[in-house]
């Protein structure tokens, strides 16, 4: 362990990313194994922060590219401008030096079919060219959220299958230790309580944790049921009631990313609910189109007005809408509250 670390450390310093990666999963993995969840997590942690930071670094190059390759063609368009403005001084000079009515005809002709010719390609150039960019960002903002989303689904899985079950274990063993002791000392008694209440604590909070990266509901049941699990256990604890209609998305289960998207947008939108609207009902519905899906949650609250200042909470909701090219916005209610309405195109089969 002692040369690991060493050689981590060497790694960093040469900036020897892949070696790191491998040495923190090494750490992470044998830290978990001999029991120690704390050092656990710190390595887990460390693993997917230079992960995520490799990802962002290789996406900058990949932008800085694609520049590179536009400024090339805005000097190639340049040029070829000048070369065409030549061309039209040399046949300037030639006419006065001819005066020959036919051959100033036909060279004025051929100009502007040369140049009209050029400015058609350079516009199609151009179209192209905003085309691929288009495209280029609209799946560089889709790897980046399936990214995101396997990451979130690994780090669940380890949560749930790994320190979950390691802190079971150590309450299991602890409350084992705990019946084989005789003692009449209350305090005594009163600390192993709570130490057991505090074990149990954290198994909850990990379970919770590793729900909120990738329910399971999601993955095994579909988009519906992942969302009615969610209002159960985000509301049922509260005193605000709530209601869920969902209308065409049963037989007809739309694409993976399409239900992620709207299960995250619906997620952060009753967090905000929760936490910030003092509503007592709230309202979803989830119904289908010939060419859209539609997210409806409404509640009575006090109202909301989206602005620039919003947290990172909007900023979530509106960058997985334009990730799918949906559009996200938010009304009054009828009396009061607000209604926020997300409106996702589906592809057509």
């Amino acid at each position: 362990m002692d040369t690991l670390t060493s050689g981590l450390n060497l790694a960093i310093e040469v900036g020897d990313h892949t070696f790191q990666l491998d040495a923190l999963d090494y750490l992470h993995r044998t830290s978990k194994a001999s029991g120690n969840a704390d050092a656990a997590i710190i390595y887990l942690s460390k693993y997917v922060a230079l992960k995520d930071s490799i990802l962002t670094s290789e996406k900058v190059k990949q932008v800085s590219s694609l520049q590179v390759r536009y400024e090339t063609l805005e000097k190639e368009g340049e040029i070829a401008e000048l070369n065409a403005k030549n061309a039209l001084a040399e046949l300037e000079l030639a006419q006065q030096r001819n005066q020959n009515l036919l051959i100033i005809g036909i060279s004025l002709l051929t100009l502007i079919i040369v140049l009209a010719a050029f400015g058609l390609n350079r516009q199609r150039q151009r179209n192209a060219l905003t085309k691929k960019e288009i495209e280029f960002k609209e799946s560089l903002i889709d790897a980046q959220i399936n990214s995101q989303e396997e990451e979130r689904q690994r780090i669940a899985k380890e949560l749930h299958d790994g320190i979950a079950q390691s802190l079971a274990a150590i309450k299991m063993q602890f409350q084992s230790h705990v019946n084989k002791l005789k003692t009449e000392n209350e305090s005594d008694r009163d600390m192993f309580s709570q130490t057991i209440d505090s074990l149990d604590l954290a198994c909850d909070e990990v379970r919770s944790l590793s729900y909120q990266m990738m329910p399971r509901a999601l993955i095994e049941l579909g988009l519906t049921s992942a969302i009615d699990d969610m209002l159960n256990k985000s509301l049922n604890f509260t005193s605000i009631k709530h209601e869920f209609e969902h209308i065409g998305v049963e037989d007809r289960q739309l694409e993976k990313r399409v239900e992620i998207a709207l299960y995250r947008i619906c997620q952060e939108l009753i967090n905000n609910v929760v936490k910030h609207s003092g509503a007592t009902k709230v309202s979803v519905q989830l119904y289908r189109t010939s060419d859209s899906a539609m997210l409806l949650v409404e509640d009575d609250g006090a109202g909301f007005k989206p602005n620039s200042e919003d947290g990172i909470g909007m900023h979530n909701i509106n960058s997985r809408a334009s990730a799918i090219n949906g559009k996200v916005s938010f009304e009054d209610g009828p009396t009061t509250g607000t209604v926020a309405q997300v409106r996702i195109p589906l592809k057509k089969v």
